[in-house]
């Protein structure tokens, strides 16, 4: 342990001596107080904030990523080429310590430009929350919803079962045609769905149900910690209002709560509809089954009026309905925010060692970065195929006779490769942060385990196998 400890202080007193680490802090200060002045919000004092948080956050992880894959793809390699790794190798250190004693060198640097960059932003939102508000209401708005960790609960998504189960009751009661392909009758079915789940025509009724999770026992939580946003628009422009009435209940009492909305809407409109504290224990204390409280449930619904007095809408289908519990202070959610960061940071440095050991510094920083990009592409492929009702129900699917050799191949390799990099890709900090949504413990625990042990731990196998199969003793010219 010595030795990975004397390994990691040389690295960090190398990052140091070469004005690498000052170097940094200084882009630091730039970006989180230069950044925000050349990008302006929406002229409130909650757009303001969101800027601050987003890009500066979002481009300091951008700024510390590259400079890690860059730094780590040169670490080992231009040692060898130089021959300073002689002067290690001789030793009785292991190789698997030089290797780890670089990674944890590099995971300190990141680790104190993080907490420098946390504390600017932190000292940056509350100086701005004191004197840029222009009144006490944008400064309340902006701490119960922006300097806070609310989770976010959505609705269930159970579209694909149910495409799925749909498609075997119209095949097995003969209302399919033969003539439809599989594929084709997934995409009609989710069409219907879709329009379903989201279109409300004038008198119809739509319900959404709330899964409460089992930490909140709602006692003890203030009126603001509960707070329900609704997104939905006109489907055409009218001269009628978009009128409704809001119902939120339980399934042994519907009516705990009611709100008309009338409004004369052209594009995307956003309510809050406030959750008193009797509501919420309400829910609490009868959506539960004699004291189990896993599967408390919160029913909404909307009623959309009548033909003449209001208009066909349509709901957002990812942000239609988000019900947000305040769990979490600023400071906190910021901290686990970084952590991520942190994590995705390591996995970097490990990816970037890992290549420095087997090529020459240009190649492994090559090489590095393609890796990155190739996993992008990939997710993003992946996930633009997900869209496909097609893919929705892969394991019942089959293979389409219009589908050439090579893109069902290429598919397959995308998700195979994807399974890889889904773990990774999936964990996000800088867009929940930013817009006050919680960075629960749970997924740091994951990028933990994933980012900084698991990956970085069988990078640091494959580059000890290549590491001690590599000669040292080359000339270089």
């Amino acid at each position: 342990m010595n030795r990975i400890l004397a390994i990691a202080s040389l690295q960090i007193r190398a990052a140091i001596r070469s004005k690498l680490f000052v170097s940094l802090m200084v882009i630091l200060v730039l970006v989180v107080f230069g950044f925000p002045m050349t990008v302006k919000g929406d002229g409130t004092l909650a757009g303001q904030i969101k800027v601050i948080l987003y890009y500066t956050l979002g481009l300091t992880s951008i700024i510390l990523g590259i400079t890690t894959l860059w730094v780590s793809s040169g670490t080992i390699a231009q040692e060898i080429e130089s021959r300073q790794i002689h002067l290690i190798a001789v030793k009785p250190v292991h190789y698997f310590e030089i290797w780890l004693g670089k990674w944890f060198g590099l995971l300190t640097i990141n680790a104190a430009l993080l907490c420098f960059a946390g504390l600017i932003i932190l000292a940056l939102v509350h100086w701005n929350v004191k004197a840029g508000g222009k009144n006490n209401q944008e400064r309340r708005i902006v701490k119960e919803q922006l300097l806070a960790g609310r989770r976010l609960i959505h609705p269930r998504d159970t579209l694909q079962q149910e495409v799925f189960t749909r498609y075997h009751n119209m095949l097995s009661n003969g209302m399919m045609s033969p003539e439809l392909s599989r594929d084709e009758a997934f995409s009609e079915i989710k069409k219907q769905l879709l329009a379903e789940k989201t279109v409300i025509g004038p008198s119809s009724v739509k319900k959404w149900i709330l899964e409460i999770p089992s930490f909140c026992s709602g006692k003890g939580y203030e009126i603001e910690k509960f707070e329900l946003k609704v997104r939905f628009s006109p489907v055409r422009k009218g001269d009628n209002p978009v009128f409704g009435e809001w119902r939120i209940g339980t399934e042994r009492n519907f009516i705990l709560f009611k709100m008309t909305t009338d409004n004369n809407l052209d594009g995307m409109h956003q309510i809050t509809i406030p959750l008193t504290q009797s509501v919420m224990d309400t829910v609490m204390v009868q959506s539960g089954e004699a004291g189990n409280h896993s599967n408390r449930k919160m029913i909404l619904e909307y009623r959309n009026g009548d033909g003449e007095k209001s208009r066909t809408v349509v709901f957002d289908r990812e942000r239609g309905i988000e019900l947000f519990i305040r769990e979490s202070g600023f400071e906190s959610n910021l901290v686990r925010s970084l952590l991520v960061i942190l994590c995705r940071l390591a996995l970097l440095a490990a990816l970037g060692l890992t290549a420095s050991v087997l090529f020459s510094f240009p190649v492994a920083t090559f090489s590095a970065f393609s890796v990155i990009l190739v996993s992008i592409v990939t997710h993003y492929f992946v996930v633009m195929m997900a869209t496909d009702i097609g893919s929705c129900c892969e394991a019942h699917s089959q293979k389409s006779s219009d589908h050439s050799f090579w893109q069902v191949t290429s598919e397959k390799t995308a998700k195979k490769l994807d399974t890889i990099f889904e773990p990774v890709m999936r964990l996000k900090a800088v867009e929940p942060f930013s817009d006050g949504v919680l960075v629960p413990w749970e997924d740091v625990g994951e990028a933990v385990f994933t980012m900084a042990i698991i990956y970085p731990g069988l990078l640091g196998i494959g580059g000890l196998l290549l590491f001690r199969r590599r000669e040292l003793a080359l000339p270089y010219t």
